[in-house]
């Protein structure tokens, strides 16, 4: 998205969930605010919405969710066409992003 981004963590064995979290959103405010000073923007940003996947189901949904976030927004015509999303990976279309590793094969509950 244009103006914000989607994320589904899952932290390692040794990484609990706030401290990844606090690293994130650290490094991520601080590389912000260098590009708004530079750039002479203005840019208020919310405060997010973090949320604890819980189950199978949860994780589907909110994968579904932000998969097709792009195309509700009129970004793209379909998922795995927007050039941010990890829809293409998911659906195993070529992708040329990071490496993700799904819950649906490598679960943890």
């Amino acid at each position: 998205m244009p103006e914000h981004v989607h994320l589904l963590l899952t932290p390692a064995d040794d990484i609990t969930v706030s401290k990844l979290f606090e690293g994130l959103k650290r490094e991520t405010s601080l590389a912000l605010n260098q590009f708004l000073r530079r750039s002479g923007r203005l840019w208020l940003a919310g405060g997010g919405h973090d949320r604890n996947i819980v189950s199978r189901e949860h994780y589907t949904e909110k994968v579904e969710y932000i998969h097709t976030n792009p195309v509700s927004r009129g970004l793209a015509d379909v998922s795995f066409v927007y050039k941010h999303s990890s829809a293409a990976a998911y659906e195993g279309v070529e992708y040329s992003g990071p490496e993700i590793t799904f819950l649906a094969t490598d679960h943890r509950w």
